[in-house]
C-alpha cells in the first residue's frame, strides 16, 4: 500500500471516529454542567502540583544522567530550560521531536549525545512502565471498574511486565549495542551502558512523579468541579496516570491527543456523570497545556536570572 493511500485509510478511521464522537456529544444532557464552578483555592493547589511534577521530571532526568556514568551533570536550572523546551516538543506529532530535542538541547550543556541518547531511551520506557504500575496497583482492585474486562486488566499488567523486561540491563545494554553497531560501524563505550541502580531509581523517581501528577488532577478536579469527593482521589490518581501512559505509548499523535482523552473520559464517566465526565476531559487538556506553557516560561525565566552551579 502507497504512503497516499495510507494516510487517506488514517484520516477516514479518525475522521469516523470524530462522527461517532460528535454524534454521541449532541444527545448529552449539558443541563448537569451548571454543576461547575470554579474555586480557586483548589485551582491554585493543582498548578502548584503540576509545577512541582514537571520540575520532578528534570531531576529524574538529572538522576539518570548521573547514573550513566556521568561524574558531573548540569544542574536543575540549565536541565530545566532544555527540559522545558523540548517538552513543547509533544505537540508536535511523533514523539522523536520531544526527544531529538531533549538531545540536540542538552548538548550545549556539554553533555555527550550518546549519553543523551540512552537516557532518553531509558527515561520513555521507563515513564510507561512505572506509570502503568502505578495506575494498575490503584485501579486494578477497585470494585468500581469491576465492569472493565477482566482480560483487558491482564493485558494492561502483561504490557507494562514485557516493557521492564526490555529495560532490564543485560537486555536494554545489548538492544542499544546492536543499533549503535549498525549506525556508526563501532563498539559502543561504557556511556551507553545502563545499570540496575539506574532501572531502580528512575522507577522509583517516575512512580512518586506518577502521585504528584495524580494529586495535581484530583485538585483540578475539585476546583472546576467542588462536588468531586475526597474519596475519588487514588481513583483519579490512577486514571489520569494511566491515560497519560496510553497517550505517551502513541507516538503518531501529538501528546496522545485522542487515546488519553479517550481512555480518561471512560475512566471519570464510572464516577461522575457523563457529562461532568467530558467537560473535565476537556478542561484537563487545556489546564495541562497552559500549566506546559507556565513551566517553559519559568524554566526560561529561572535560566535568565538564576547561575545554578554544576550538581555534584
Amino acid at each position: 500500500m502507497s504512503k497516499q493511500k495510507h494516510m487517506a485509510l488514517l484520516l477516514v478511521f479518525y475522521l469516523a471516529i470524530a462522527a461517532c464522537f460528535l454524534f454521541y456529544l449532541i444527545r448529552l444532557d449539558y443541563s448537569q454542567v451548571s454543576a461547575m464552578s470554579l474555586e480557586a483555592s483548589f485551582l491554585a493547589y493543582s498548578v502548584i502540583f503540576a509545577v512541582i511534577f514537571r520540575y520532578w521530571g528534570v531531576f529524574t532526568w538529572q538522576v539518570i544522567l548521573r547514573e550513566l556514568e556521568g561524574k558531573q551533570v548540569p544542574g536543575l536550572v540549565p536541565l530545566g530550560a532544555v527540559y522545558a523546551k523540548a517538552w513543547m516538543a509533544r505537540y508536535i506529532p511523533g514523539t522523536v521531536f520531544w526527544i531529538a530535542g531533549k538531545i540536540y538541547l542538552a548538548q550545549s550543556l556539554g553533555i555527550s549525545k550518546s549519553r543523551l541518547a540512552a537516557s532518553s531511551l531509558l527515561e520513555g520506557g521507563m515513564q510507561i512502565v512505572s506509570v502503568i504500575s502505578v495506575s494498575l496497583v490503584l485501579l486494578t482492585f477497585d470494585s468500581r471498574l469491576d465492569t472493565m474486562l477482566q482480560e483487558l486488566k491482564w493485558f494492561i499488567a502483561l504490557v507494562s511486565l514485557v516493557s521492564l523486561t526490555c529495560l532490564l540491563p543485560p537486555v536494554f545494554n545489548r538492544v542499544l549495542a546492536i543499533a549503535y553497531t549498525l549506525v556508526k560501524k563501532s563498539a559502543p563505550g561504557d556511556e551507553l551502558r545502563i545499570n540496575l541502580s539506574a532501572i531502580a531509581k528512575s522507577f522509583l523517581l517516575y512512580a512518586c512523579g506518577a502521585l504528584i501528577s495524580g494529586i495535581s488532577f484530583y485538585f483540578m478536579c475539585r476546583a472546576f468541579y467542588p462536588a468531586t469527593d475526597s474519596q475519588h482521589l487514588l481513583y483519579l490518581t490512577g486514571a489520569y496516570n494511566l491515560a497519560g501512559a496510553l497517550g505517551m505509548a502513541t507516538p503518531l499523535l501529538p501528546s496522545g491527543i485522542g487515546v488519553r482523552e479517550g481512555v480518561l473520559f471512560a475512566l471519570l464517566a464510572v464516577i461522575f456523570p457523563l457529562e461532568i465526565a467530558l467537560s473535565l476531559t476537556v478542561v484537563g487538556r487545556l489546564w495541562s497545556a497552559a500549566i506546559d506553557l507556565l513551566f517553559f516560561l519559568v524554566a526560561s525565566a529561572a535560566q535568565k536570572f538564576v547561575a545554578s552551579p554544576v550538581a555534584q
